[in-house]
């Protein structure tokens, strides 16, 4: 049966997802989750939660999907330590590839969901995830239908967002929060700037509509797919009851949604109404919008009445001469009895079955609804109402507490291995690193002239090849440039290349990512740059790289790429250099130069903004309100990148990293040849030419 999976931001929200019928919930403690400012779950609530979600037979998923300092690690662990005490969670959502590795290690049998934060978009990443005890992939909200089926038939576990907010970067790429406001996305602090207005005639050129896919349950259904997700930790209790109920309705029924119930859904909360464009693949201008005015009245004019979902009881209820009244109750195949009084001869009106029975059927507050009660009553007994009362009370509540602890066995304490929480990862031993400035050309390719120069100034290719202890930081030992656009000729020994891959490959682009990198192969590039390690096997043969896109936050996600056989990781623009200066295993990159890519899109935001001429490049601008100027440069299949508006430069901070990083990456979006000349001749001399720039990593 096809899960329904609801959003909780704290304990009301969560009892609404319960009473509207939803078969899990996924929520956050105060700590470690994307949803810092939702209300969250402290120790006491945390216990509360898992306890009423045993008794309604729901599952509790716990989000840990945030990106993990090495000091922050002990103290996840530490939570996670809390929350199995607790007898829960069912799973946990994790971002952090370090923190899932130290989770599996440390509780083999507790499950984890791969968040969607960590951008996986195709089959290739089933096995990596299996091999990392993961048994769950939550798919990223771009992906099309038959990408969905694909996924869902390899053998994991898949989880789809059916409804509510869309980012419009793909999942797990952005930093425009962090790069221009300091409140990163990846830490659960996203500052939305995607729905603040810009300079342009679309005055909300990067802001989606709500992810609706109500009409679509049939296909859903058939598609394979294990949890359809409702999005809304942020949002109030009455629209996680009203979203949750209309599509327990839907599933239940098997049906899509009628115009009325899309009504209600749009009533609840939209923004200038719902797309489903990634969904049926129809990518376009269609899906943007905003909260309007009149969106929020409709909001204001909906009552949304709560009401409690009960969970349906039988009992037997004995009263005879010489013993104690006893009262059975039962549900799910588990049972409790309670004993009271003995009842006493009647002095005036002996007791009735009739309202014995009916008095027995007052659930009152508990989270039952008696659906029978038989009554086995002997003649002329008389029980004081009061301890009638009691009598229910107790049977209920000892059943509660059964229903409970019965679940919480059938749980199970996830074994814990005696292991200690990691610390980072030894001191490397050995100085065998290539160091150096990497040329890096994001989604285009330099005309020849510039390529020719540029090449001769890289090192042997015995450096580039890693074979080499230089520590010259000054020479150029890489020249980067995207697979999709590689030209039929390149200047000189093709070992000094390096083909960097597409942010995203789902499925469907695998037949040509292929071509590309055979392509690339036969004119003799040996090395690629890879966004995702799912896409390890189309790279067999290769010298490898890991792009900044895998969010390499800790030393401990450092190890694990590194033991994949990458040659260099590119450090995470929101990391600190220093946490990394005791890694071993392969080269560590930082983005020394260049506007910092903020986000990645499926849609051409392009197209928004002005007439877009994909064969004239499709570059553009976009201006935020404050005047802030962001190039957008085309990529593979017409997706858009966005880059900070202001370029980072570290050339004056070179001896700073010296420690603590071994590649220096030059990004080159819109600058002129001579401006690359100008400042490749900064960046060796350790000038800084740049009046406005930022700086990251230290």
């Amino acid at each position: 049966m096809t899960e329904l999976l609801a959003p909780a931001g704290g304990p009301e929200a969560l009892r609404s997802a319960v009473y509207a019928g939803a078969d899990a919930v996924y929520f956050g403690a105060q700590g470690f989750n994307a949803r810092a400012e939702a209300g969250n779950f402290g120790p006491d609530e945390l216990a509360e939660a898992f306890s009423f979600c045993r008794i309604y037979g729901v599952k509790a998923y716990v989000t840990l999907n945030t990106l993990v300092s090495d000091r922050e690690l002990p103290e996840a662990l530490s939570l996670v330590d809390s929350l199995c005490a607790l007898g829960g969670p069912d799973a946990l959502i994790v971002q952090d590839l370090g923190l899932a590795d130290a989770l599996h290690e440390r509780y083999p049998s507790l499950p984890l969901h791969a968040s969607t934060q960590m951008s996986f978009h195709s089959t290739l990443a089933v096995p990596f995830l299996r091999r990392r005890g993961f048994t769950r992939v939550v798919l990223a909200r771009e992906m099309r239908l038959q990408d969905i089926e694909a996924v869902a038939a390899a053998g994991l576990e898949t989880e789809l967002f059916v409804h509510g907010a869309l980012c419009v970067c793909q999942s797990g790429g952005c930093l425009m929060s962090a790069l221009i406001g300091g409140r990163s996305g990846n830490r659960g602090a996203c500052a939305q700037p995607c729905r603040l207005p810009c300079r342009a005639a679309n005055a909300y050129p990067l802001s989606l509509k709500d992810l609706c896919l109500a009409s679509h349950i049939p296909a859903l259904l058939q598609s394979g797919v294990t949890s359809l997700k409702i999005e809304g930790r942020m949002k109030s209790p009455e629209y996680v009851y009203a979203v949750t109920k209309i599509y327990r309705r839907l599933l239940d029924e098997r049906r899509a949604a009628l115009p009325d119930e899309l009504n209600e859904l749009s009533a609840v909360f939209s923004r200038s109404g719902f797309t489903d464009g990634y969904f049926t693949g129809r990518v376009g201008k269609s899906m943007f919008g905003v909260r309007t005015e009149a969106d929020k009245a409709r909001t204001r004019a909906l009552s949304v009445r709560i009401e409690k979902r009960r969970i349906p009881v039988s009992l037997a209820l004995t009263v005879t001469d010489g013993a104690p009244a006893a009262l059975t109750a039962t549900s799910g195949g588990i049972s409790a009895t309670a004993t009271g009084d003995v009842p006493s001869p009647a002095v005036a009106r002996p007791l009735e079955a009739s309202a014995l029975r009916a008095r027995m059927e007052k659930s009152g507050s508990t989270p039952f609804r008696i659906e029978s009660c038989s009554v086995t009553l002997g003649e002329g007994l008389f029980l004081p109402i009061d301890r009638q009362n009691a009598l229910r009370n107790d049977a209920l509540g000892a059943l509660a507490h059964r229903l409970d602890e019965q679940r919480k066995a059938d749980y199970g304490p996830p074994c814990i291995e005696n292991i200690p929480h990691p610390e980072s990862v030894p001191k490397s031993t050995s100085d065998e690193r290539t160091r150096g400035l990497v040329l890096r050309f994001d989604n285009h390719v330099p005309d020849e002239s510039l390529l020719r120069i540029l090449r001769s100034s890289v090192r042997g290719e015995s450096s580039v090849r890693g074979e080499s202890s230089v520590r010259g930081e000054s020479s150029v030992v890489r020249i980067d440039l995207p697979l999709h656009a590689l030209p039929d000729r390149l200047p000189g020994d093709p070992a000094c290349y390096c083909a960097v891959l597409p942010r995203v490959v789902f499925d469907s682009d695998i037949p040509d990512i292929r071509r590309l990198l055979q392509a690339a192969k036969a004119r003799g590039i040996t090395h690629v740059m890879l966004p995702s390690a799912a896409l390890l096997p189309l790279c067999e043969g290769f010298t490898l790289h890991g792009d900044y896109t895998l969010n390499v936050y800790n030393s401990r996600t450092f190890a694990a790429f590194a033991a994949l056989g990458l040659s260099s990781l590119f450090l995470s623009p929101e990391a600190k250099a220093a946490a990394f200066r005791s890694v071993q295993g392969a080269a560590r990159e930082v983005l020394f130069y260049g506007r910092a890519p903020v986000m990645h899109t499926e849609v051409c935001i392009l197209q928004n903004l002005q007439p877009c001429n994909a064969s004239a490049g499709c570059r553009g601008v976009l201006t935020d309100r404050t005047g802030a100027r962001f190039p957008i440069l085309r990529e593979f299949r017409h997706r858009n990148t966005i880059y900070n508006a202001v370029p980072t430069c570290l050339f004056d901070k070179q001896s700073r990293l010296k420690d603590d990083a071994d590649l220096f990456c030059l990004l080159f979006t819109d600058e002129r040849a001579d401006e690359v000349h100008r400042l490749i001749d900064c960046a060796k001399r350790g000038e800084n030419p740049l009046t406005a720039f930022t700086r990251m990593y230290i």
